[in-house]
């Protein structure tokens, strides 16, 4: 469980990032989201009650949020990537020991 939130919210017509404790008034967690493949990752919706966030949780600049998302996507595509590749491998291993292993032996 996370000790802390990134957070977009709308601030105008743009969005904010803010690294938001966990415990703050009004900040509730909402339940585990049903993710497809990535059954350890704790995925959930944060919702902020009735507040705003204080200036000292914002993260860079006003409307910024996107933009810092985005760019922290771009550090995490490879790593993803990398581990995408290695579950491709290993499907494929057994895919291929598998049907070695069922194929009718056509030696003489």
């Amino acid at each position: 469980m996370a000790s802390w939130y990134f957070v977009l919210a709308r601030t105008g017509e743009s969005l904010t990032g803010f690294v938001v404790p966990a415990d703050s008034p009004g900040i509730v967690r909402g339940p585990k989201e049903h993710n497809l493949g990535q059954h350890a990752s704790n995925t959930v919706r944060v919702h902020a009650r009735g507040r705003q966030g204080p200036e000292a949780f914002r993260l860079g600049a006003e409307g910024d949020g996107f933009n810092i998302a985005m760019a922290t996507f771009n550090h995490t595509r490879p790593g993803v990537a990398a581990g995408a590749n290695g579950i491709t491998k290993a499907a494929l291993n057994i895919a291929l020991s598998y049907a070695s292993a069922a194929a009718p032996s056509t030696r003489s």
